[in-house]
């Protein structure tokens, strides 16, 4: 079919309709998993196979931005569609970037961030003064997509020139793009850049911004962690967020307070979050102080092992409790009367975590109540780890008995 034939032009129709507006799909069956097929996405290949087969024309274009102009259109969808076609459309993504409709400029600024990014296997080269003028655009949601563009790794060359961009734009009037331009900073990880953000947050008279920021900060934090260390990751990230941090976990929402106390332990920053839980009362902010493994609260007993046992005993909450029987077990002989007195109790039911700790410990003293409940739990559900906690304590007892 040639670009005349009516047909054609019907079926680019229809298949431009599936692909911007069709959420409906199927699972496939495959060799090793199963996986999910959307009519979208099809429509969107087919889109692809007729292009390169018959050739991609300025009224294959006009087509594709008229669909693309509709003010309802699935953004989504639309970025999707234009970076699946990648080159094809190239001088069409650029060219939207002019467009009058402020709904269609971000669709091109979101599709230049995927091929920034690398995420299309036919990205192509990116002028990055496109996604720069946009910073000037004169609505805000559009000056918003441009930074979170900026925001991607391969942006620009340099973080330095990043970082003015975004330093730039926590001067903004408009909120949304103030707080796209304080997460770009985080992203960063430059020393020069978290001072930065930390004096725009000194500064940020929206409450409801200045929250979001923080959340964004320490999410960017616990996502740079992974595996480092509490203190490589504190130096990665730099000394103004990890200080910006330890002042935020005493903010006054509790939603930011359990943000930051995961951004700290990812740090191991346990000194900051046991002053924190000894004053904390909202039960999620508890939780997020009490992660397991944990921050390290083992290293500075004298100063945790009050705070926590204190909890144990004024909480009502069984899941704080749980998470605070598995923090004891961290600990070393201290902790053992506690972990003992739960197990001791009919009405606990945190019997598993105490026997776990107690054999973690190591402490044979512990023996005998360990023995009782074997005895009480029959063939339980963790009946193996109480036998795993008698033959170690037995273990340590033969030892001992050899010395």
């Amino acid at each position: 079919m040639d670009d005349k034939s009516p047909e054609r032009a019907a079926e680019v129709d229809r298949l431009l309709q599936i692909a911007l507006y069709d959420t409906r799909g199927e699972t496939v069956e495959g060799a090793f998993v199963d996986g999910w097929e959307s009519n979208a996405g099809n429509a969107t290949d087919a889109l692809e196979e007729i292009f390169e087969h018959d050739g991609y024309t300025p009224q294959d274009e006009e087509r594709i931005r008229r669909a693309l102009s509709v003010p309802d259109v699935p953004a989504d969808a639309a970025e999707n569609l234009l970076s699946a076609l990648g080159e094809l459309t190239q001088p069409l993504t650029e060219s939207m970037l002019t467009d009058t409709a402020p709904h269609v400029r971000r669709i091109a600024l979101r599709t230049l961030g995927n091929f920034l990014a690398g995420k299309y296997r036919s990205a192509y080269p990116v002028d990055c003064t496109l996604i720069l003028r946009a910073l000037g655009d004169e609505t805000g949601d559009v000056r918003e997509t441009a930074i979170q563009m900026l925001s991607q790794p391969n942006a620009l060359t340099k973080a330095a020139d990043q970082e003015i961009h975004f330093v730039r734009a926590t001067l903004d009037a408009n909120p949304r793009v103030r707080l796209a331009a304080a997460q770009g900073l985080a992203l960063l990880n430059t020393t020069s850049a978290g001072e930065a953000l930390v004096a725009w947050l000194d500064r940020e008279k929206d409450g409801r911004v200045r929250a979001e920021a923080i959340i964004a900060v320490a999410e960017t934090v616990k996502r740079a962690g992974g595996a480092t260390t509490g203190a490589d990751l504190a130096k990665k990230v730099g000394e103004p967020i990890v200080t910006l941090l330890s002042r935020e976990i005493n903010h006054s929402e509790p939603k930011v307070r359990a943000a930051v106390a995961g951004a700290l332990e990812r740090l191991k920053a346990a000194e900051v979050m046991i002053e924190r839980l000894a004053i904390e009362t909202d039960r999620d902010v508890q939780a997020a102080l009490l992660p397991y493994p944990g921050p390290g609260y083992s290293f500075i007993p004298d100063r945790s092992l009050p705070v926590l046992t204190s909890l144990l005993t004024s909480t009502s909450d069984q899941a704080i409790k749980g998470h605070i029987v598995w923090q004891l077990g961290q600990f070393g002989q201290q902790a053992v009367p506690y972990l003992l007195s739960i197990l001791e109790d009919p009405n606990s039911i945190h019997h598993r975590g105490a026997v776990i700790g107690l054999g973690r410990i190591g402490d044979p003293a512990a023996l005998p109540a360990i023995e009782r409940e074997l005895e009480r739990t029959a063939r339980g559900f963790y009946y193996s780890e109480i036998e795993s906690a008698i033959r170690s304590l037995k273990c340590r007892l033969e030892y001992k008995a050899r010395q």
